[in-house]
């Protein structure tokens, strides 16, 4: 939308600018448009060609002074004419190269605004492929590979023997399936051996007791 007001102004500006140096054409081409212009009735005397100099001379300065003014009767002052065009001229000029500086500045905006409107694609498109891999990653992350198996240390890296200082009170041999105090290191994952790892009835077999 930005983009489309810049351009409406500059279309604008051109505009004003082309109807400005119009008016100057038109005020030039009144003063300087041809005084003598051939006459097909024949030679005339020296004071009707004279004559027929200045009508066409006053004829110049009426339209020179309806086009300065319009909507008001023309007045046959030629000095006032004269004086009031150059400076009618002299303004339009004047207006003409301020608009013109305002066409560049404009221009110039309208440049450095697409060459940000491009960085914050760039930048968008670069954020967008970034997210995407970041849910790849958490995506692969939280699905865990099938037939995956946790490690589990030997059995008997979890014996009460082997952490002597945490031992606690020595259980009857009835006991089938004593659970394993969760205060060991590593047994976080004892609910998931198999019963036999877990069952303590051979453990004095297995491991006497020390004298």
């Amino acid at each position: 939308m930005e983009d489309l007001g810049l351009m409406v102004s500059v279309e604008m500006l051109a505009g004003l600018n082309n109807l400005i140096w119009g008016k100057v054409h038109l005020f030039t081409s009144i003063l300087c448009r041809g005084r003598d212009e051939p006459s097909s009735s024949g030679p005339k005397s020296k004071a009707c060609r004279e004559k027929m100099r200045r009508d066409r001379l006053n004829d110049r300065f009426l339209e020179l002074s309806s086009v300065m003014i319009p909507g008001k009767q023309a007045k046959l002052d030629k000095a006032n004419i004269l004086s009031d065009a150059a400076h009618m001229l002299s303004q339009l000029r004047g207006e003409a190269e301020k608009l013109k500086e305002s066409n560049e500045k404009l221009r110039e905006n309208i440049k450095d605004l697409k060459e940000e409107k491009n960085e914050l694609r760039e930048e968008k498109v670069r954020l967008k492929a970034e997210k995407e891999r970041l849910e790849q990653q958490v995506k692969a992350m939280s699905v865990a590979p099938t037939g995956y198996v946790p490690h589990l240390p030997h059995p008997a890296a979890y014996h009460p023997a082997a952490f002597a200082p945490f031992a606690p009170p020595q259980q009857a041999s009835t006991n089938k399936s004593a659970p394993i105090p969760a205060a060991f290191p590593g047994m976080a994952m004892w609910q998931w051996l198999p019963p036999t790892v877990v069952d303590t009835t051979q453990d004095p077999k297995l491991w006497p007791p020390n004298a």
